[in-house]
């Protein structure tokens, strides 16, 4: 993890632990500050924010996790993960030997479809990463598939 010397930005590492896929291995860029990054992007508004809602609620939910980290005395590794072929998961927090793939959804319902990328990493990873979380905007918790728990995302941040 890597901040800028202004503590605007942040790069998150990828997880690049596979057995068999193909990795992307660049970082991704995220803002510290997401309200200061809305306005620069000149999102005034929540028209202008529904445009685009995905990028900015998984920017809130890196900085929660940032947060959170910091009050862990063994820091936990927050990483993301991507296939060259696509295959996508918001974020991976590594703690003690275990891993815990994260997904955020914008949406107020969610399908089983929506776990595809969460139930390959818990699948490939077996016992270090026995369920994922898909984070969304709704109300219920909801077992979403074999290995994925689906979580309305004011329960969790």
């Amino acid at each position: 993890m890597f901040e800028s010397a202004s503590f605007l930005v942040t790069l998150l590492p990828p997880f690049t632990e596979s057995r068999a896929k193909r990795l992307i291995k660049t970082p991704k860029l995220y803002a510290l500050d997401t309200g200061l990054a809305l306005h620069l992007a000149g999102v005034d508004d929540a028209d202008a924010l529904g445009r685009r809602p995905g990028a900015w609620l998984e920017n809130v939910v890196l900085n929660d996790l940032l947060a959170w980290r910091e009050t862990e005395v063994r820091k936990p590794g927050i990483f993301y993960r991507r296939s060259v072929s696509g295959e996508e998961v918001d974020f991976v927090v590594e703690a003690r030997g275990r891993l815990l793939p994260i997904e955020v959804k914008a949406a107020r319902s969610i399908r089983t479809t929506d776990a595809r990328a969460l139930d390959a990493f818990c699948q490939e990873f077996g016992r270090r990463s026995p369920f994922g979380v898909l984070l969304y905007d709704g109300r219920d918790v909801q077992q979403l598939t074999k290995t994925t728990v689906a979580a309305p995302l004011g329960a969790v941040l």
